[in-house]
């Protein structure tokens, strides 16, 4: 939504299609970090072949520009260390804060009982696990408070 001339606007498409990535707006960017997509394989069972349906999860980190309104190359942003999806996102001290979520279709939290955060450092190039935890398993980070 564009508030100085009061319209929605279309984006263009995210370049991966995928469901359950964090997203954060931060400085002129929108961030879309990790997710998962469906994706077909073929099992082949002696001279039987069989299609399935599984989720990739991503570590990608997607940066959509506002200012020129158009996704940034890939790889302008380091990865996750690991790919996840359902982590919660929020920019903390200035730098992206990224906690909970999954690494794969039926594992528990990514991190040791969801605790466990991660902080990009841009000057660093590089994700970083913060040497503490929060107290509990936290399912959202809001406004620099955890829900």
């Amino acid at each position: 939504y564009d508030l100085l001339e009061d319209k929605w606007r279309i984006m263009p498409s995210h370049p991966v299609p995928g469901k359950s990535s964090s997203t954060v707006a931060f400085k002129d960017n929108i961030f879309v970090i990790g997710g998962f997509y469906n994706k077909d394989a073929t099992i082949t069972y002696g001279q039987y072949h069989e299609i399935i349906e599984y989720e990739d999860h991503l570590d990608h980190v997607r940066v959509f520009d506002t200012s020129s309104f158009e996704w940034k190359e890939d790889n302008c942003f380091p990865r996750l260390p690991f790919p996840v999806r359902g982590a919660s996102i929020c920019v903390y001290n200035g730098r992206l804060t990224l906690t909970g979520g999954l690494s794969s279709f039926n594992s528990t939290h990514m991190f040791e009982n969801g605790r466990t955060i991660l902080q990009l450092f841009e000057e660093d190039g590089e994700w970083k696990e913060m040497d503490f935890q929060l107290p509990i398993s936290m399912p959202a980070l809001i406004d620099g408070h955890t829900f």
